[in-house]
């Protein structure tokens, strides 16, 4: 009797082990299951503001080409010229484009469509594209005498880890020659020579904008 007593209680000690045993095992694979799941959590969690962050940088790179193309809509020799003499042809965006070489580059698009690139000086947070609603693709700016008011702007937003976002919007110039006069006299020039459209920001506004872009 006493031999098959301790042949019992070796029985019991040999299946608590195993017990303790399963249960530091269910416990190891549950904790190890936890961190993935927290780090795929982080993860995704780090991805989803790197891509809020590139996607608010395409937003401000709209901002600014729009800003920046205004003044130079405004400031474009071929424009002026039309706006001072009241020119049946309308003030347009061919000097975008005007000798220009689509771009090919790793953000184009260039299987869908024809575009430049806006030059705003801030590569690292956005990049600006700009193209002709009609332009047809052909690897060439052929379509360009047509008083082109509208443009599209497509802007690729740069985040961290390498995140990108993207965005486009149409713009449109309104500018018509009946406004140069009125725009923004220099001194006390009345004559539409001593139109200020060079630096729109020192002067003051008596009239409709001469290149609103919208």
């Amino acid at each position: 009797m006493r031999g098959g007593s301790g042949y019992l209680r070796r029985g019991r000690d040999g299946f608590a082990l195993a017990l303790v045993l399963v249960i530091v095992a269910t416990t190891a694979v549950l904790a190890v299951g936890l961190a993935l799941d927290h780090a795929v959590e982080m993860r995704i969690a780090g991805n989803r503001k790197a891509a809020e962050i590139a996607f608010r940088n395409a937003e401000a790179g709209l901002a600014v080409a729009r800003q920046r193309l205004a003044q130079r809509f405004a400031a474009d020799p071929v424009n002026r010229q039309r706006l001072q003499t009241g020119s049946a042809a309308l003030p347009d965006w061919d000097f975008l484009f005007l000798g220009a070489v689509p771009y090919s580059g790793r953000y184009g698009r260039s299987d869908l469509y024809d575009e430049v690139k806006v030059d705003l000086g801030m590569d690292h947070r956005f990049r600006v594209f700009a193209r002709l609603p009609d332009d047809p693709k052909d690897g060439a700016f052929r379509n360009l005498a047509r008083d082109d008011t509208r443009l599209v702007l497509r802007s690729v937003g740069l985040g961290p880890a390498g995140a990108e976002q993207e965005t486009e919007m149409m713009v449109e110039a309104a500018a018509e020659p009946s406004a140069s006069a009125s725009y923004a006299q220099e001194g006390t020039g009345s004559i539409p020579g001593s139109v200020n459209m060079m630096d729109r920001e020192a002067v003051t506004v008596t009239g409709p904008p001469l290149a609103t872009v919208r």
